[in-house]
């Protein structure tokens, strides 16, 4: 994701995803109008994110330059169920505040 309102939207829908093991990573910089610059790269659980979210969603906001890329991760160790509606339900949690501009991508591993 790429507009700093829709990320920090999904990472509070995101937030509340039961049954999986969910990971964040946000990479970004902001320089600030009277010329201050940070870059930042952040990677792990959605709630450690939340703080973070809410000391950058101000200075973003307020920034003279910003960026935000922003990904969202969910692993189902038990799997998820492709029958049924259930792959349709989770993404349309995931795009209901997003809707044009979160991208879900889905992979399968084989278990061991």
């Amino acid at each position: 994701m790429f507009e700093t309102e829709d990320a920090f939207l999904l990472l509070g829908v995101f937030r509340t995803l039961p049954g999986a093991e969910r990971t964040v990573t946000m990479t970004g910089s902001y320089k600030s109008r009277k010329g201050a610059e940070c870059e930042f790269e952040f990677r792990g659980p959605p709630d450690d994110a939340q703080p973070l979210k809410e000391f950058l969603d101000p200075q973003l906001k307020d920034a003279a330059e910003q960026s935000l890329e922003a990904d969202f991760e969910l692993t189902f160790d038990d799997g998820l169920a492709v029958a049924g509606d259930e792959i349709e339900n989770l993404t349309a949690k995931l795009t209901r505040f997003v809707s044009g501009s979160a991208h879900v991508e889905a992979s399968t591993k084989a278990k061991s």
